[in-house]
């Protein structure tokens, strides 16, 4: 009996043995998939398309984590070259800049058109020419009767350096360019017919009262108290040619005494303007006045001035014929 239990122990035992493995699941196509041991499952990292959200996650984490590339030194020292100081310095550079360059700036040109009467007498002061750098200073030069006086010998410059000085052998003109600002000099000009020269200084910065303007004389017509040699026919007594006269010199320059009162008229003449001092009348007028007049004036661009006791009716000759110009005193 012991010996039968034995026996069937025995073959209990030989038959687990030869007993195949397990059954496991088996892909399409064929393919078998071992199991693996649960110790390697729980040991190895599952794939990342098949593993979880917090495998996934984690994946992610361990990405970003990794440091980036240190910049290398040849790097640094050509941005320093390049850009050696912050956004913060760079616009704090650039204000401080345009301050320099404010400071720096040159006044603000006003240019003028004047007329003045050369002193040719000793101990006279000589006409003062204001120019500016980057603006065109122009010598027109007439006579007494208002006809222009050609330059035929070269002008004398006495500061070559800051002056730049052009002309024409024939005509009246002269152009004057400044160089430098806050300079100084003079010009000699040599007139035909005219024993003596005629010298004008030269300025490249005269600045004004305030320090932010300049006068610039864009055009300054000098009139020479003798006949030219292309003089216009005298229509008037020298005596009556006030070369001298800052009073008709306003007028004619446009730019009239504050006691002056302009009047109203009729039946106007181009170009023609009356204003009253007293009892007296200046006109200013293209056309040329038939009336007795005190005293004239004129420039180079033709326009003339008379002075007049005080009439409510004038007379010009415009194109050969007689206009009348009705004047409304106050």
């Amino acid at each position: 009996m012991f010996r039968a239990i034995t026996l069937l122990l025995l073959i209990s035992a030989v038959a687990h043995a030869q007993d195949p493995a397990p059954r496991q699941w088996s892909r399409a196509g064929g393919t078998t998939t071992t199991t693996p041991p649960p110790s390697a499952a729980a040991t190895s990292t599952p794939p990342a398309d098949l593993a979880g959200p917090e495998a996934q996650s984690r994946h992610l984490t361990d990405d970003m984590n990794i440091p980036l590339p240190v910049a290398s030194p040849a790097l640094k020292s050509a941005a320093t070259e390049i850009a050696p100081l912050t956004p913060d310095e760079v616009r704090e550079m650039v204000k401080l800049q345009d301050g320099i360059d404010r400071a720096l700036a040159p006044a603000q040109v006003v240019p003028r058109i004047s007329s003045l009467t050369v002193d040719l007498a000793p101990g006279a002061s000589l006409p003062l020419l204001r120019t500016s750098p980057g603006h065109t200073s122009n010598i027109s030069l007439i006579d007494s009767t208002g006809a222009p006086w050609p330059v035929e010998l070269e002008p004398i410059n006495s500061a070559e350096d800051a002056f730049d000085v052009r002309w024409v052998p024939g005509l009246p003109v002269i152009s004057v360019q400044a160089l430098r600002p806050y300079r100084q000099g003079n010009l000699t000009l040599s007139l035909p017919g005219l024993n003596v020269p005629v010298v004008v200084s030269l300025t490249s910065g005269e600045a004004s009262p305030a320090g932010r303007t300049w006068i610039v004389d864009s055009r300054l017509d000098l009139r020479i108290p003798r006949r030219g040699p292309g003089a216009s026919e005298v229509l008037s007594p020298a005596s009556k040619v006030g070369l001298y006269n800052s009073t008709l010199q306003a007028f004619l320059d446009g730019i009239p005494p504050a006691n002056a009162r302009r009047l109203k008229t009729s039946n106007s003449v181009e170009e023609t303007t009356v204003w009253q001092i007293g009892d007296d009348l200046y006109v200013r007028s293209r056309a040329m006045l038939r009336d007795e007049f005190e005293e004239t004036s004129s420039s180079a661009d033709g326009m003339r001035l008379w002075k007049l006791p005080l009439s409510p009716l004038l007379t010009f000759s415009v194109a050969g014929r007689s206009v009348p110009l009705q004047v409304h005193l106050e």
